[in-house]
């Protein structure tokens, strides 16, 4: 789709490193999603999706070169059980490809593709009560959604899940 004054983020331009708000005069996205859910059996189940983004800047100054932060290829995968008795456990691989950071598109300012493993447990106590416990970034990947500015490694969290 055709976007007009699309709001982006971007390195401060006087060299502090704080990102701010630029404006896009023109922009063209474009893109395609797939997913596939599979049920193994009644329990275990799998889904596999794929999106596909052409984002690129139409206004004259960086015509035709893609947005910065916007990665062309993105795949999830996903396997888990779930049995009756409210217990659930999952894992997935998620992978994120290359972006570039500027308007550019520099290849020495191209953020590198990466994979994160993530897993998750829960119980179901009761009709209102959930008790979970996630992993993220399992593998503790250094990896970047904006330059210079790493993600956190590998995180562990718990708790409580009540429903009014």
């Amino acid at each position: 789709s055709e976007v007009k004054d699309l709001i982006t983020w971007a390195e401060d331009p006087v060299g502090s490193w704080h990102y701010v708000a630029t404006n896009v005069d023109k922009a063209l996205i474009q893109g395609v999603e797939a997913e596939s859910k599979f049920q193994f059996s009644p329990e275990i189940f799998a889904s596999l999706s794929y999106t596909y983004t052409d984002a690129r800047d139409k206004g004259e100054t960086y015509y035709d070169k893609y947005l910065r932060y916007q990665p062309k290829d993105k795949v999830d995968c996903t396997i888990g059980y779930e049995n009756k008795n409210g217990f659930k456990a999952g894992i997935g691989v998620e992978y994120i490809g290359s972006t570039y950071s500027d308007q550019e598109n520099t290849e020495t300012n191209k953020l590198d593709e990466y994979p994160l493993l993530s897993a998750r447990i829960s119980k179901t106590i009761g009709k209102y009560a959930e008790v979970y416990l996630v992993g993220k970034n399992l593998t503790d990947e250094e990896y970047q959604v904006y330059r210079n500015y790493p993600m956190p490694g590998m995180s562990v969290t718990g708790g409580v899940k009540i429903k009014f």
